[in-house]
């Protein structure tokens, strides 16, 4: 097989770790009920003017990887019993791209007379932002084949559901300002403080774990991501996504394993 680029070769030898497959190993770990997903798109500013134009196709091919990785993250949380996935990117642009775009055509999606012979997961998704959509729900097709099982093994199709939610900067503090107006004079409790901002950035719990991806830096910075998000959760930095450009199943399975090992979860 030849590898175009240098970050081809380092993604198939990171691969070769789990023979590019999701270990059923992922059954015996800990699951989080809900995963968030922050990717870093934009290369940092500064620097000579000449850069600019690189930086910008930098951008385009870190988006492109983002939005081929939400569908393999799809995936991979119903395979593991993870049923929300948020995903976050400071300008919307993934946001943008899943519901004003095109993507869903090169989506494994399952037709509508395939429906009964496919093991499939239902996906269920909601975009946050100042007017978000109605809610849009799609029959995505999971990859038993590169499970090494039978499809009999596998947990009934009826009970695979993923909602994911669809985030940007616009959701941070605006979110919990838009509802801290709302409720004066009236003095709220923190908790249905809480359940009115879930309720307004079209989350349904409190992540428990969240990844970040594509950081430039060895410090890990949340880029935006909604500070009344990070009450209760667990952070890990996916450094190597920047230069491997993708999202592998040694990733997913290494995040379990943080979670798993755990041993209170007080989040920041």
């Amino acid at each position: 097989m030849a590898y175009r680029t240098l970050r081809d070769v380092a993604a198939a030898l990171h691969c070769a770790r789990d023979g590019g497959k999701l270990s059923l190993k992922i059954w015996q770990l800990a699951k989080p009920r809900h995963l968030a997903v922050l990717f870093q798109l934009h290369a940092p500013e500064g620097g000579p003017a000449a850069l600019q134009h690189h930086r910008e196709l930098q951008s385009k091919m870190r988006s492109a990887d983002a939005l081929r990785d939400i569908v393999l993250l799809l995936q991979w949380c119903a395979i593991a019993g993870i049923r929300e996935l948020t995903i976050f990117d400071t300008g919307g642009i993934l946001r943008d791209a899943i519901v004003h775009g095109n993507v869903y055509t090169e989506w494994p999606l399952v037709d509508g007379d395939d429906k009964l012979s496919a093991c499939y997961s239902t996906v269920q998704v909601h975009a946050g932002g100042i007017d978000p959509p109605a809610p849009k729900t799609l029959k995505l097709r999971l990859p038993i084949d590169q499970l090494a099982m039978h499809a009999s093994s596998f947990p009934p199709k009826h009970i695979l559901f993923t909602r994911l939610n669809l985030l940007s900067a616009a959701d941070d503090k605006q979110v919990a300002l838009n509802v801290l107006n709302k409720a004066r004079p009236a003095p709220l409790m923190p908790a249905a403080l809480q359940a009115q901002i879930l309720a307004s950035a079209t989350l349904s719990c409190l992540p428990d774990m969240l990844l970040v991806c594509g950081s430039d830096s060895e410090t890990l910075i949340l880029h935006g991501f909604p500070y009344w998000a990070l009450r209760t959760v667990e952070m890990r930095c996916i450094s190597s996504w920047r230069w491997l450009g993708r999202m592998t199943p040694t990733h997913f399975y290494d995040t379990l394993v943080q979670y798993t090992d755990a041993e209170q979860r007080f989040g920041t």
